[in-house]
Formats: C-alpha cells, structure tokens, sequence
C-alpha cells in the first residue's frame, strides 16, 4: 500500500477566500518514491476549517506579539 507524506502547507488570504495550498509525495510500500512534490489548493469553503485556520491565525499573532 502506498503512504502519502504532507512536506509542507500554506493559508494565504485570496481574492477568493482564504487558500490552502500543500505539497506531497507518495511513496510505496518499499520506500521508493511514486510522485513527489505534487503541489494542490482549495479555497476553504467548510466553517469548522475556518475556524481551525482562524485559531492558528490568532496563535501567531499572539507569539508575535511577545516577541516584541
């Protein structure tokens, strides 16, 4: 069975709404690589993920602001 690995995403603010955009890789069950850096987006349309993305949102501002 094949494992699919996130290497990474990014919340950007769009004309459209708020964007989520992340890379993969897929790799098989003897660790060889299938595809990697495959790179999607959505733009968010589901409440309960804006008010996820909203929290960390306000997470990093706060760490910011100590940091200050």
């Amino acid at each position: 069975m094949n494992k699919t690995v996130i290497k990474g995403f990014t919340m950007l603010k769009t004309a459209e709404g708020m964007r989520v955009s992340y890379v993969y890789s897929i790799i098989d069950q003897d660790g060889n690589v299938i595809k990697e850096n495959v790179n999607e987006s959505f733009v968010v349309m589901d409440d309960e993920l804006k008010t996820n993305i909203d929290s960390i949102v306000l997470f990093i501002e706060t760490r910011m602001s100590r940091q200050r």
